[in-house]
């Protein structure tokens, strides 16, 4: 189908190849919701198009033959691994079908998928109600960037993903649906850091988060110093617009944005410099003294979740330096980031 493609994944070589994710959504101009966690190595995350019986309700949980099929290619609840061709080709044989998509990750590089862990409070504090065994976190990907922004990372922000999606069964198409989420484990678990969909970007090295309602005209840009946990707002002035995009020099590593959009649809556009240095924010401290309480910064080695608690990514134990979460400070444009690798 024009609108799905396989991924692959060769050996050492590079001679031989075997399926890795089937079904992977794409565009006919090759487009594909598949994408590479920059700041970690081995880690990415994907869309794909996958079959439901029609005849039951997906959100809460298909009956008979389908829920046993799927009970039986899902291993332990935590990892909730799945064999993607073996699901695709047995659930595919089945009657009265209805297509979804799902988001899913792989910590060693394709080799397995897992979905994504749903968060368990919302934004506000409040409990998410959704079936256990049919409650995940899904995506929105790069196909659908006209309407939401897609999965996001940036290189010199370790960790952090955001995104805009739903939890439930599979991603759901309405705006209204649709909140923003943000992983600061590389992809492990997952908050929904603020209700609805909106446009975002990172700057000081991942130490700051932009966003803006991107569903609808506004006014307002809403920042965080401390990864979603806390957001203050201010305003671009009294006419609101339609927000297209919030862009930010390559690195990320700088304190000023670009926000760009219309007043109008058909109307010429609108730019507006954000200049985040005008907080006098401090600089942190102690980055060579991390995980001590006089110092801003703390130790973090990424994992894949996984039970037993080692901490490595394709067998390698790598301890990164990044700015403790509650330390509301600028890590400065000419921070270079301790990394050991083992």
């Amino acid at each position: 189908k024009g609108d799905t493609g396989n991924v692959y994944i060769s050996d050492a070589k590079g001679v031989r190849y075997s399926l890795s994710l089937p079904n992977n959504i794409r565009t006919s101009t090759g487009e594909c919701e598949f994408d590479k966690v920059l700041s970690l190595e081995g880690v990415y995350l994907a869309n794909f198009k996958d079959s439901v019986d029609s005849s039951a309700s997906v959100d809460g949980g298909q009956q008979g033959d389908l829920e046993k099929l799927e009970e039986e290619i899902e291993e332990e609840a935590e990892g909730v691994q799945v064999d993607l061709e073996k699901k695709h080709k047995s659930v595919a044989t089945r009657s009265r079908q209805e297509e979804v998509i799902r988001t899913v990750i792989s910590f060693d590089k394709g080799g397995v998928w897992s979905y994504l862990k749903a968060p368990k409070v919302d934004s506000r504090g409040q409990k998410i109600d959704c079936p256990p065994d049919r409650c995940w976190l899904h995506l929105n990907g790069i196909t659908r960037f006209s309407d939401f922004a897609p999965f996001y990372s940036v290189e010199n922000a370790v960790g952090i993903i955001m995104g805009t999606g739903n939890v439930g069964s599979y991603l759901r198409p309405e705006k209204d649906e649709a909140n923003t989420y943000l992983s600061r484990d590389g992809g492990v678990s997952w908050i929904e850091a603020h209700k609805g969909a909106f446009i975002y970007e990172m700057g000081d090295h991942g130490g700051l988060l932009v966003m803006a309602d991107d569903t609808k005209k506004t006014n307002q840009v809403v920042f965080s110093w401390n990864e979603g946990q806390s957001w203050y707002d201010f305003e671009l002035g009294a006419a609101p617009l339609f927000v297209d995009n919030i862009v930010i020099e390559p690195n990320a590593s700088s304190v000023e944005f670009l926000l760009y959009g219309k007043r109008e649809q058909d109307s010429a556009g609108v730019l507006f410099h954000l200049d985040f240095n005008a907080l006098n924010q401090q600089q942190c401290k102690g980055i060579w003294a991390a995980d001590s309480v006089s110092s801003d910064y703390e130790t973090w080695s990424p994992s894949d979740g996984r039970a037993g608690g080692e901490r490595c990514i394709l067998g390698k134990h790598i301890t990164y330096t990044r700015r403790k979460q509650t330390s509301e400070c600028f890590n400065g444009r000419d921070f270079d980031r301790p990394k050991v690798s083992k």
